[in-house]
């Protein structure tokens, strides 16, 4: 899969885009398919114009899962995707407080910059995909997850 400092995107993303990746990941890791540059390129354009989806440095908003659906769609799934809750002292918690159903994690991990950096896990907490790929540029020092975002996918 396209890392996110991969020369072929443009700068935003080689510096902030790992949630941006790693969202985007949930569809290609599901779907079996990989976006190509092009399309990372073409969603990125699209979502910062929805400051409620993403700004132009890939902070993501409130209507982030516009991210995986999107690729989702140009991957040629009908599958939808959104974030459903977090885990909190080991047990999958919804936004209602009750235990929930998931199929993907996204780790926020602390590193030695302010906003730290994210990478996507599978159900069992294993990372499967690190937007950053160390062979382009330095190891980012990843120190600890600070939390656990659970997203299900439809």
């Amino acid at each position: 899969m396209i890392a996110q400092n991969d020369r072929r995107l443009n700068r935003k993303i080689n510096l902030y885009g790992c949630r941006f990746r790693s969202l985007q990941a949930v569809a290609e890791m599901f779907s079996g398919r990989r976006l190509s540059a092009e399309e990372v390129e073409a969603a990125y354009d699209e979502h910062v114009q929805n400051p409620e989806i993403m700004n132009e440095n890939c902070r993501c908003g409130t209507q982030e899962h516009h991210i995986v659906n999107k690729a989702f769609t140009a991957l040629g799934c009908l599958n939808t995707c959104r974030q459903v809750g977090s885990m909190q002292d080991g047990i999958p918690v919804g936004w209602d407080g009750n235990e929930v159903d998931f199929d993907f994690m996204i780790l926020h991990w602390a590193t030695q910059t302010p906003d730290g950096h994210f990478t996507l896990a599978n159900k069992e907490g294993e990372e499967i995909f690190d937007p950053w790929n160390e062979s382009f540029d330095a190891p980012l020092g990843k120190k600890y997850i600070q939390r656990k975002l659970l997203y299900k996918v439809f």
